[in-house]
């Protein structure tokens, strides 16, 4: 794409970022913004499904939501599922799964990345029995600060699993909050081998509801500044 605004948007099925005719993902030059918006309104599907990357020399909001009802084996429907690198000076992500009982994610970062040269606001909601935002392997990193909630009606409101790494390498805080409405069986936040560093500010970990709780393997939080967990 050339350096203006680019926007794309589905009212009904997934928005895919994938691979047309042997061209891979988006990119917008020079100082453009790109702008996404996946609804999916059926029973087994992702708002936004980022297959590919998504490169902008602006800034990047990615709005996906799903109404899928069902999680099949091996598989996990999201509001957005990232399985590619998304980097933007400013990247502004919410993702939503509206049935109120299945197993969908907000947001599955499956080994994808969110990297921002400024800051990252994100925001991943369940309104069933999936995790809020979740991330599996992979990086999220801004420079500025970044600011992560989840939340989840049966399950956990944040969950970092299997290796992912949380950074934020010039100015600002880390500020994580998740909550959960099933507070005996869930947690606000699970760290599963996970690791959250600062490299010039703090590191904020709140339970709005529900606990803070490391499940498995070695969880890392390195900051410099203010750190406080609220459990």
């Amino acid at each position: 794409f050339p350096s203006h605004d680019n926007d794309l948007q589905t009212t009904v099925g997934t928005l895919t970022v994938g691979t047309v005719n042997g061209i891979s993902g988006i990119t917008s030059h020079g100082t453009g913004d790109v702008t996404l918006v996946g609804n999916f309104t059926g029973a087994s599907g992702y708002g936004i499904a980022i297959n590919s990357n998504i490169t902008a020399g602006g800034n990047v909001s990615l709005a996906g939501t799903t109404a899928a009802n069902n999680r099949p084996g091996g598989l996990a429907y999201a509001g957005v599922r990232n399985g590619a690198v998304v980097s933007a000076q400013d990247i502004t992500l919410t993702a939503s799964s509206t049935d109120s009982t299945a197993e969908v994610l907000g947001y599955y970062g499956g080994a994808g990345s969110l990297i921002a040269s400024n800051t990252i606001t994100a925001t991943g909601t369940s309104a069933g029995s999936g995790v809020g935002f979740y991330q599996w392997q992979g990086t999220t990193q801004s420079a500025n600060g970044m600011t992560i909630t989840g939340t989840s009606n049966t399950s956990h409101g944040v969950s970092l699993h299997n290796g992912p790494l949380v950074k934020n390498t010039t100015s600002g805080n880390i500020s994580i909050t998740g909550s959960t409405a099933d507070t005996a069986n869930s947690q606000g936040i699970l760290l599963s081998t996970s690791t959250i560093t600062n490299d010039n500010g703090g590191v904020n970990l709140t339970a709005a509801s529900g606990n803070i709780s490391a499940a498995s393997g070695t969880n890392a939080i390195n900051g410099k500044g203010d750190r406080k967990s609220v459990v």
